[in-house]
């Protein structure tokens, strides 16, 4: 079961469906380490989220907001226990859960104008 590696929400242990391979929490401690303070304010992409587990350390790790998008619906469960988990004052207004297929709504998103500081995509191994 995956953890918050950093932060403000470190050792928040994360609800993880059973048919999906969580990114490890040495791997996103690695990649958050190489991001640093890139994550500070920054508005964050966690496409093909799984169990949101990329986008929450960066909530963890002080980015201004996040926009997981996860088609499969045990993930997007998952990824509304793992937000309702947060403290009150952690999410309000900073997160947008988005239902659907990553690629397409990267476009849709891009088609609206919305721009993101930081964009994580960690689809399935099949994919």
């Amino acid at each position: 079961m995956p953890r918050i590696t950093g932060g403000q929400f470190k050792g928040l242990w994360l609800v993880t469906p059973r048919h999906i391979r969580a990114t490890s929490d040495k791997v996103r401690q690695a990649l958050f380490n190489i991001l640093g303070d890139r994550v500070v304010g920054a508005w964050v992409l966690d496409g093909f989220a799984g169990s949101g587990a990329l986008g929450l350390e960066a909530l963890s790790r002080q980015a201004q907001g996040v926009v997981f998008v996860e088609r499969h619906p045990a993930c997007v469960a998952a990824i509304r226990k793992n937000l309702a988990r947060l403290p009150p004052h952690a999410a309000s207004g900073s997160c947008e859960l988005m239902a659907g297929d990553a690629l397409a709504e990267l476009q849709r998103l891009g088609r609206q104008g919305r721009s993101f500081d930081v964009i994580l995509l960690d689809p399935p191994y099949d994919s």
